[in-house]
């Protein structure tokens, strides 16, 4: 997990504007946004990761645990949450599509 000042030179280096940074902020400050549950066809997963130096939750072991071990093992990967808040999604077109 970075430090404080290693985000900002991250995203200085990036170029992010504000609303990335606060979105960014947002993520790394809130709790999970829903609890992960077990299913007819899931089970929950705990993985410890690493990079984060904590248990993430997945409920897909073929699909979200996969990913987690990608990128608690890839280079490029800074760092990921456990089920962070949804991001607003903003359209480009007029049409909203």
């Amino acid at each position: 997990m970075l430090t404080e000042h290693e985000l900002h030179n991250l995203c200085k280096k990036r170029e992010l504007d504000d609303f990335a940074r606060q979105t960014i902020t947002r993520a790394r400050s809130s709790p999970p946004s829903r609890i992960v549950r077990s299913g007819t066809h899931n089970v929950v997963t705990y993985y410890a990761s690493r990079k984060m130096a904590c248990v993430i939750k997945a409920e897909a072991t073929r699909t979200e645990l996969a990913a987690i071990y990608e990128w608690d093992h890839d280079k490029t990967t800074h760092e990921f949450y456990d089920q962070p808040p949804a991001i607003q999604k903003i359209h480009d077109q007029t049409s909203g599509r």
